[in-house]
């Protein structure tokens, strides 16, 4: 779950009869997605810590075990460490696995090229791949390269994790 981007979009509470506990329930909103989350949280009855006694999200986070069977495994092996880097915010992890995997594809369709934008522009040529998924793979090409060349031109990770994560995640969709 990425910090900071969410707002309440709705709030309710429970106290305990005998206390002064209360159990909340918050269903946050993702300010890129727009997709919804549940926490449930209580502050720590007697002030102990920073105040916070628990708390649980849901939907859980998700685990990444297996690719589809139908995958080559080399593709399914980046794509799972894409995925797995997502969940964790590794930003430039996940953009050059996705570019990895995405190297592959190409590949597995015979395309030719010496290098990843070539093999892009010669499936599109063809019509293999449609004109809004060439500009998507060529989205993932470029924050991939950028994660995996850095220059101190490079935008930094964070901003580069935000406004890639679209793009990367469809992908690993």
């Amino acid at each position: 779950m990425e910090k900071g981007n969410f707002k309440t979009a709705f709030h309710a509470e429970k106290k305990k009869p005998n206390s002064n506990k209360t159990l909340n329930f918050d269903t946050l909103k993702c300010g890129n997605c727009k997709g919804y989350v549940m926490v449930l949280w209580s502050a720590s009855e007697h002030g102990y810590g920073r105040g916070l006694h628990n708390y649980e999200v849901l939907p859980w986070p998700l685990k990444f075990e297996k690719f589809p069977e139908h995958w080559p495994e080399a593709i399914g092996r980046y794509w799972l460490q894409a995925k797995r880097n997502i969940r964790d915010e590794n930003w430039d992890a996940a953009a050059v696995m996705a570019r990895s995997a995405l190297q592959l594809a190409p590949r597995n369709h015979k395309a030719a090229g010496k290098n990843l934008k070539q093999e892009i522009d010669d499936l599109a040529t063809k019509g293999i791949l449609p004109p809004i998924m060439k500009e998507w793979s060529d989205h993932v090409r470029d924050l991939g390269n950028d994660s995996a060349h850095p220059n101190s031109g490079t935008r930094s990770h964070e901003s580069a994790g935000r406004t890639g994560y679209c793009a990367v995640s469809r992908f690993l969709a």
